[in-house]
């Protein structure tokens, strides 16, 4: 979903949860909606790559969104066994 179409939306109606992808090294911004999930991408439909977690907040807060989940995974889950339990990894974000 486009920067501008997300605006859009949310102006519409809330989408069912916004969240925050991180592998410890990138931040992608992913929207649930009712018809499924999409990345948030720019004009030319390319996903969006933030660098860090303020850059994501920020560019979410330009849209009207304040709130957000922060979904955090590792490959070191994988060694102390929490790969499993996707739920541990998640932390709610107020912006």
């Amino acid at each position: 979903m486009r920067v501008r179409e997300l605006r859009q939306h949310h102006r519409q109606s809330t989408p069912l949860a916004i969240n925050i992808l991180s592998d410890g090294y990138d931040y992608l911004v992913q929207i649930e909606l009712e018809r499924g999930t999409e990345p948030l991408t720019d004009p030319s439909g390319r996903q969006l790559v933030f660098r860090n977690l303020g850059d994501a907040e920020q560019q979410l807060r330009s849209i009207g969104i304040h709130r957000a989940t922060l979904r955090h995974q590792v490959a070191h889950d994988e060694g102390v066994g929490r790969a499993d339990d996707p739920e541990q990894s998640r932390m709610p974000l107020y912006f």
